[in-house]
């Protein structure tokens, strides 16, 4: 098993904070940069699984991102604050995560690797969780 880490887990891999990206139209340049790097370390281990860590980035860091001002809050303990599955299925980030489901969908399916698998960082309830697995299935990653 191998998890997929290192540069995508750095967050100016894609330079911009994914709500930008939103908001100025230009999604496609979010799943698809993530999609080719964990399709690319996929590829390169195929049949072995791969278990791919949604990012968790904390709110410091995402701040750092092009447009990432406008929607970070500036927090105390960036550590404990805003981040994980919290994030996920916060009313304004969810968007943002369903893009980061669908680069794992088009992983899947357009790539056809099926040995890629997600996680989910710094959970904190099981209504969390159970909100993030809905997102999940709504958007074909039941």
């Amino acid at each position: 098993m191998h998890a997929c880490r290192s540069t995508l887990e750095d967050p100016r891999y894609i330079g911009d904070h994914p709500l930008y990206l939103i908001d100025i139209g230009n999604e496609e340049k979010f799943v698809g940069k993530l999609a080719e790097g964990v399709a690319y370390v996929a590829k390169a281990i195929y049949p072995r699984p791969v278990i791919v860590r949604f990012s968790d980035f904390k709110s410091n860091e995402y701040r750092q991102l092009r447009g990432g001002e406008k929607y970070e809050p500036e927090e105390r303990n960036p550590m404990l604050g805003w981040r994980g599955v919290s994030r996920y299925i916060s009313k304004s980030y969810e968007k943002a995560f369903r893009l980061e489901v669908r680069a794992i969908r088009r992983v899947r399916e357009e790539y056809n690797l099926n040995n890629v698998h997600v996680m989910a960082p710094f959970v904190r309830s099981p209504w969390e969780l159970e909100r993030f697995m809905e997102i999940m299935r709504e958007r074909g990653l039941g």
